[in-house]
């Protein structure tokens, strides 16, 4: 019997349970050991001295808030105060518990401490419907158990929080690039409806400039087709800034079509080959697409600007219900075991830090000489993903 029930309860701690899954589970192991009817576990919030029923098998809501304790009274308050267990074998003629519905419904209850690090953090009782002694190796058996107990729901809140806490951060992440992408846009359209505008209307001052000069004002002509010239890569320029901080392709057509374009647009200025895999990136999430599409933009800054690859490959699918990204490149990659400033102002420090938003993962391998490999992986679909607004 102790075997199996400290052999549940460690089981019950190595799975990955919620609070509420682990002491419901505890309950039924201990209530199946020494035969009772029903179980309630209490817990502290924080340093409140009231005990309230978190858990409870064998009986209603209503009757498991009969053993709640206010300010160490009745017997869980004695309990948890004195941080020592009880065995009550008939409620009848125990002062401490004085509730009726607890009298009628049972004649026996005992009760243990949950301490961790010598705190008491709340108190395990399991009732019997008939009067039931208490054996010294049963009470021992119990403590044993209640204590394995209060470690694992400890344990449990523990990750809980953390967990809750994750996912804030997760979420303040997200939030975080859908604001950078808003601010995008808006530079975008800034620069299209403003700073776009202005320098067509220059180059159109320039045309016309242009064609009324005299034949023999060939110094200024030269000039003036030096600044058209100049005008021009300015526009183009411009396009290719407002293309990059808001691609109107993902917009209209959707991730794959962005990806397709950027690639179509990257072979210009790369003189080497590239190679696009894409498999299972329709029907994402807005977000998603942005996220997604960011960080090829990046991977493809990092090449361009410090490889000296002479072929890329780039792989993007879907499995599993996460995006997965792969960059490999030939070029002269760098040794991941030596810090390096430069090798972080590469921009893979940045990547780093939004896949971690995303709660995703970024691996990345690389060596001298033997190029450098990049693998993503990111949910597919956000909590937040449906959250940034249409323009």
């Amino acid at each position: 019997m102790e075997a199996q029930a400290f052999y549940e309860v460690f089981q019950d701690q190595l799975q990955s349970l919620s609070v509420q899954e682990l002491m419901g589970r505890v309950l039924d192991t201990l209530m199946r050991t020494f035969r009772a009817q029903a179980g309630v576990i209490l817990l502290r919030e924080g340093r409140a001295k009231k005990l309230e029923a978190k858990a409870w098998k064998g009986l209603d809501e209503e009757l498991a808030a009969e053993f709640n304790s206010t300010g160490g009274r009745g017997m869980a308050g004695r309990i948890a105060k004195s941080g020592e267990s009880m065995a009550v074998v008939d409620v009848r003629d125990e002062p401490l518990i004085r509730k009726a519905a607890i009298r009628k419904a049972f004649r026996s209850v005992w009760g243990v401490p949950l301490t961790v690090r010598g705190e008491v953090r709340g108190v395990l009782q399991l009732a019997f419907s008939q009067e039931y002694h208490c054996l010294p190796r049963e009470m021992t058996l119990l403590e044993a158990v209640a204590e394995r107990c209060a470690l694992a729901i400890d344990k449990a809140k523990l990750l809980e929080e953390l967990h809750d806490r994750e996912e804030q951060i997760r979420q303040l992440g997200e939030h975080m690039l859908n604001v950078e992408e808003e601010e995008r846009r808006r530079i975008s359209r800034e620069l299209h409806d403003e700073v776009g505008q202005s320098m067509q209307v220059i180059r159109l001052y320039l045309e016309m400039a242009r064609s009324s000069l005299p034949e023999e004002a060939r110094d200024v002509a030269k000039r003036l087709d030096e600044t058209q010239s100049l005008t021009e890569q300015t526009i183009e320029e411009m396009r290719r800034l407002i293309a990059a901080l808001s691609p109107n392709v993902l917009e209209d057509l959707g991730l794959p079509a962005s990806i397709r374009q950027f690639v179509s647009n990257f072979r210009r200025t790369f003189s080497g080959d590239v190679n696009l895999q894409m498999t299972g990136l329709d029907h994402l999430p807005k977000s998603t697409q942005i996220m997604v599409y960011r960080l090829v933009q990046e991977c493809f800054s990092n090449i361009i600007k410090h490889s000296h690859a002479n072929q890329v490959v780039l792989r993007v699918g879907r499995r599993n219900g996460r995006i997965h990204l792969k960059v490999e490149d030939d070029g002269v990659g760098f040794d991941l075991s030596k810090p390096s400033r430069k090798r972080e102002s590469f921009g893979l420090s940045g990547m780093r830090e939004r896949v971690a938003l995303l709660g995703g993962d970024i691996n990345i391998d690389s060596a001298l000489g033997k190029g450098t490999r990049v693998e993503i992986a990111i949910p597919a679909a956000t909590k937040a993903a449906e959250s940034v607004k249409s323009e």
